[in-house]
């Protein structure tokens, strides 16, 4: 391995093969199975990536030896032609295999409402291309459980049909095709591509209308839109402008310079921006060349790099179902009508669109947020997902119940003829979805990056796009207020809205309106247009007067300042005045909530729900870069910034934000800095007690030049202008955080306690010999408790009481523990409910390895915690290039212990671990159910569930003795999963379900 690397620059990053050819059993002695799978991953973990091909020319059946050497270097069996034609035949299918390989660094989605949403899993991959501005994106769709191919990776041969209704592949909404139009390979699109055009499809000068560049409501035309005029609510086809105002607002998005009036230097820009919007739409073809072998490749999406998908179907907070929050309550102290159309109930909002349709959204580095369709409920039934339809009052007690006349049937409506207990369930089923795009949004934002990527076509070099995960959720807003430039507090209702960043695609923030894709028909099941176009793209009555997608707001951390007497100027804020702009890109995903606030003298009917996103300041071009440093919370209603708060280090993680007492409201947060702090900040309020949004005069500086304005944020009262502030409650020693921290809630302490490692995310490859730590920290929070994180006098600094502590916290409080410590269970400290019992704090730290990083956030379920670790490595080469490699170490430890769950093929419980390794990057993982309602092929009924190996099924048994006592278990678990970079699947651990056998009769 090391001589490979040293004599090949581009070792690390290549996938390795030996094939054996042979027409015999192997007689040559040694151990070649044991090196076999020495070499191979798959399995222990312990090699380098290396499968092992064996094809026996001749030889009727496979030999033990040759068995296991396929078997153990990851290829199942060995190949056995028996003729020329079929020896030919497997050395194309393996050659075929070894080429340039996809690469994934996005997680999986599984939809969660899976009673809507059947049992499937989307899996992003991009195959790089040089010479190109964009790379092939795929976005595949499989019902579960995923099929996998003999390297564990997902396996697209197995198509699902009227036979096959499980484990199979779906369809590739990106549409990617080995082959050119009317040229070499394979080509026959299935969908993207049929709704994009081919350059020979049209006129060989632009501008082209919108028929020739297929944007439209048809089933074979696109729906790309863009943000107009920098303002909320103008949403534009993405085409050729046709006003002179139109094209002028183009030329700045895309930053082309020109001259008003000069014809000549409009003319210059037209042809730019013609030629932009043209290479964006039109399908794209590229080749991808191993050695002799050249692959075309047909494609449109651009690549999935850092960015997750994204499932979208019916509004499921079930927080806001139980307690509906404004029902029959006033709105800013004002009675609502009881009448007014839409209710201010959220159970209604949630039952009007239970069987809204099921969208895949993805963001790419093409620029675009990307929309397909995943699932549309439809008569007769084509899917395997009901939809259930809510209970109506039928009794007239005021009340909805499937059981109106407690007479144990269930009810639907009054027409039924016979009661029964599937009434309340429509006819009809979910489909599996066709892939087809239902709309692509380019924030403006991008339009200068898309524009760069066309006209340089270095994907390699270029800017990123849309890099960063979109996350939705439902709120309680003015859906008109950001485009009015003000709120109607009697015009709230509720709205499903997403919001996404752009991550290394450069600051700022984007929040889209999803509610209604369509129009409802009486029994509120959708009415898509040409099978499967939204209803609702151009708006209507019958769509709430707002078009899909609208468009609520960009963010990009500006203020309009007075600059002179009259002249006011949007500047990019710069509130520490170190001459750089304080959003950095934005890294950090927002988080979304609902806060009490109130404004003006905060009279009782003064105080309000503001509903914010909440994300921190993201990097700079490096880590070193001043920029990032500061908190953010925006008003979801209007885009504006309400609180922001300056701290030590950039903020490129999410934001933990915690409800501790269940009201719904978000009473602290959590988060992690570059320079290696992690802050608490305490928001508990109450109805009587509300933040107080008031009118401030802040500073920014550009230019050199300090200027004044005003803006409304949220402070702490005037004797406590510091409540709100962050203070740090840790300090690391200056090991960068860049994930998010896992606030996990501890039933036995009624506490929160923190999860989180180190290490520089923004360059894996960084060698400066600094070891890296996991943390789980418990937050004891109440002054009299030792290992408090609190501010009880409200000047941000923390307060804390044990002996020996410093402000802030450091290791020296804590037990440490190495990951090759012993592991046993018989010895086991409850590490997180009361330290070591020596003085330590309640928690412990994870130490890890010089130059060894957390790349992932923590995940936690029913007592384990996982998370993964990245150690790079890198050989220098005599001709100065270097190769870069590494190892992924996946934890999985007991959360209150330590203790690791993790076994080793082919080991047992005496072979118990804290990480097994994995010989490439991974991504963070995701959680599936383990049974499916997918039927088994031919049509049978039984439910398909992951194979349940050996060692898994110890872990899962281990598993049940963090649970209660108390516990039954069925056979269903929830499976713990990750992608390998290779696109490959890791099964990490099957969580068993407990079942209490309370009988909630007895309370």
């Amino acid at each position: 391995d090391d001589f490979a690397a040293a004599n090949d620059p581009s070792w690390g990053c290549r996938r390795k093969f030996i094939l054996l050819l042979t027409d015999g059993d192997e007689t040559c002695g040694g151990a070649p199975c044991a090196y076999a799978d020495i070499l191979d991953d798959t399995e222990d973990g312990n090699g380098d990536g290396v499968s092992t091909y064996v094809v026996a020319f001749g030889v009727p059946t496979g030999t033990n030896t040759l068995n296991c050497m396929a078997a153990d270097g990851g290829t199942t069996a060995p190949i056995l032609p028996q003729n020329k034609e079929q020896l030919v035949e497997a050395l194309k299918g393996i050659l075929s295999q070894i080429r340039e390989e996809a690469s994934a660094f996005a997680s999986a989605a599984v939809p969660q409402v899976q009673a809507n949403a059947t049992d499937k899993i989307f899996l992003s991959s991009f195959t790089p291309l040089g010479d190109a501005g964009f790379w092939a994106g795929r976005m595949d769709s499989f019902l579960k459980p995923l099929p996998l191919d003999d390297l564990g990776r997902p396996d697209r041969s197995i198509l699902c049909d009227s036979d096959t209704k499980a484990s199979c592949f779906l369809w590739d909404a990106g549409d990617v095709q080995e082959g050119h139009q009317g040229g070499a390979g394979t080509y026959a699109p299935q969908g993207l591509l049929l709704q994009a055009p081919h350059p020979d499809d049209v006129d060989a000068v632009p501008p082209f209308d919108a028929g020739e560049l297929q944007l439209g409501t048809g089933a074979d035309e696109r729906r790309v839109v863009y943000t107009q005029y920098s303002a909320p609510g103008n949403r534009k086809l993405f085409t050729y402008p046709t006003t002179a105002a139109e094209k002028y607002d183009l030329w700045d998005g895309f930053e082309i310079g020109y001259v008003v009036g000069n014809s000549a230097s409009e003319t210059a820009a037209d042809e730019r921006a013609n030629t932009v919007i043209t290479q964006v739409l039109l399908e794209k073809e590229g080749s991808v060349e191993v050695g002799t072998v050249t692959t075309p490749v047909t494609y449109l999406l651009g690549d999935i790099f850092h960015a997750d998908p994204l499932v979208i179907n019916k509004p499921s907070n079930f927080t806001y179902y139980t307690s509906d929050p404004y029902q029959n309550k006033a709105l800013c102290g004002v009675a609502t009508d009881p009448n007014r159309s839409p209710p201010t109930s959220y159970k209604w909002f949630a039952d009007r669109n239970v069987c809204r349709r099921t969208l895949l959204l993805t963001a790419s580095n093409d620029g675009q947020l990307h929309a397909f369709d995943a699932g549309i409920f439809r008569d007769p039934p084509s899917g395997s997902a009901e939809c259930l339809l809510p209970a109506k009052d039928l009794d007239g007690d005021g009340t909805a119940e499937t059981d109106e006349f407690s007479d144990g049937i269930v009810d639907y409506d009054e027409d039924d003829a016979v009661e029964s207990a599937t009434e309340h369930v429509l006819d009809g089923a979910y489909d599996n979805g066709t892939g087809r795009e239902i709309f692509s949004f380019i924030p403006r934002a991008m339009l200068e990056p898309v524009r760069t990527l066309v006209e340089e076509q270095d994907r390699n070099k270029g800017p990123w796009g849309i890099d960063g995960s979109p996350r939705v959720d439902d709120f309680f807003i003015d859906p008109q207020a950001a485009e009015n430039g003000s709120t109607t507090c009697a015009d709230r209702e509720w709205r499903t809205v997403l919001i996404g960043g752009y991550r290394e695609g450069g600051p700022g923030y984007y929040a889209l309106d999803v509610t209604q894709p369509d129009t409802l028909d009486d029994e509120n099941v959708p009415q898509p247009t040409a099978g499967y176009t939204p209803s609702c793209f151009d708006g209507g009555a019958d769509c709430g007067n707002v078009p899909y997608p609208s468009v609520l707001w960009e963010f990009q951390d500006k203020q309009s300042v007075q600059v002179s007497a009259g002249i006011w100027i949007d500047l990019e804020l710069d509130e520490d005045l170190n001459n750089e702009r304080d959003l950095g890109d934005s890294w950090s995903k927002a988080t979304t909530g609902r806060i009490r606030v109130c404004t003006g003298a905060c009279g009782a009917n003064e105080t309000e729900d503001r509903f914010v996103a909440i994300f921190g300041g993201g990097l700079g071009d490096d880590p070193f870069y001043p920029r990032g440093n500061f908190i953010y919370m925006v008003d979801i209603e209007t885009g504006k910034t309400i609180y922001k708060k300056r701290v030590i280090g950039s903020i490129p993680a999410d934001i933990a934000a915690v409800d501790v007492n269940g009201d719904s409201y978000i009473d602290r947060l959590y988060f992690g800095t570059t320079a290696g702090f992690i802050y608490k900040v305490q928001l508990e309020t109450s109805a009587g007690s509300p933040m107080h949004l008031a009118s401030q005069v802040f500073q920014t500086r550009s230019a050199g030049v300090n200027y004044n304005f005003t803006a409304e944020r949220l402070r702490g009262p005037l004797t406590e202008v510091k409540r709100y502030d962050p203070f740090q409650i840790f300090s690391t020693g200056g090991r960068p955080i860049y994930q998010e921290i896992a606030a996990i809630y501890v039933a036995h302490r009624n506490r929160v306690a923190l999860a989180v490692g180190t290490g520089n995310r923004w360059n894996l490859w960084q060698f400066d010999g600094q070891t890296g730590r996991f943390y789980m920290l418990l937050d004891n929070d109440t002054s009299n408790s030792t290992g408090a994180f609190v501010d009880t006098d409200h000047d941000g600094v923390l307060n804390i009481t044990c002996s020996g502590c410093t402000q802030p916290l450091t290791e020296s409080k804590y037990e440490t523990i190495a990951p090759d410590d012993p592991n046993d269970a018989a010895t086991a400290v409850n590490l997180l409910y009361d330290g070591n019992g020596s003085g330590s704090l309640p928690g412990w730290i994870l130490t890890l390895a010089a130059d060894e990083k957390v790349i992932t956030e923590t995940f936690s379920l029913a007592g384990i915690s996982i998370f993964t670790s990245f150690q790079p490595t890198e050989v220098a080469n005599d001709d100065g290039t270097c190769s870069r490699a590494g190892r992924s170490h996946i934890f999985i430890v007991g959360t209150v212990t330590a203790l690791g769950y993790s076994i080793p093929t082919s080991g047992d419980l005496s072979d118990r671990q804290r990480y097994t390794e994995v010989q490439q990057f991974t991504t963070p993982p995701f959680v599936e159910q383990s049974a499916t309602k997918n039927p088994e092929a031919g049509g049978g009924s039984d439910d398909h569930a992951d194979y349940i190996t050996e060692s898994l099924g110890l872990i899962r048994d281990e598993l049940k003795s963090l649970q209660s006592t108390r516990c039954r278990y069925a056979n269903y678990t929830q499976n713990i999963k990750t992608i390998r970079s290779d696109t490959g699947l890791v099964f990490i651990a099957p969580v068993p379900l407990c079942i209490d056998p309370t009988s909630w009769k007895e309370f």
